[in-house]
């Protein structure tokens, strides 16, 4: 638990658990895929070490994601900065355009 506060009962050293029935009959679907004559104390431990694995996978997982997000931002911003260039500099081909199209309609006139 990654809680500032724990909930009464994690001090003790040893633990007793009231199960319902349907939490009682998951816990025997769980040993019964155990090998050999597991107890309730096994079906628990293995219970316990698939819940970690999952959150361990979950977490990796995640890592991946936000790596592969990582990455696709910075090649987005590449690709931005590119386009934003490629703008600029047709802005500036558009104002020399305007200029020179400017300048012959201005010697036209005088002419």
């Amino acid at each position: 638990m990654e809680h500032d506060e724990q909930a009464p009962g994690w001090t003790r050293h040893e633990l007793n658990l009231r199960l319902t029935k349907r939490r009682l009959a998951q816990l025997r679907a769980i040993a019964g895929r155990l090998p050999g004559a597991p107890t309730p104390t096994d079906a628990l431990d293995y219970a316990i070490a698939r819940a970690l694995e999952e959150a361990e996978a979950t977490a990796s997982g995640l890592e991946a994601v936000e790596q592969g997000l990582a990455e696709l931002a910075q090649r987005t911003d590449a690709r931005l900065e590119a386009l934003e260039n490629a703008a600029r500099e047709s802005a500036r081909s558009s104002a020399a355009l305007y200029s020179l199209i400017s300048e012959a309609v201005a010697v036209g006139d005088e002419g």
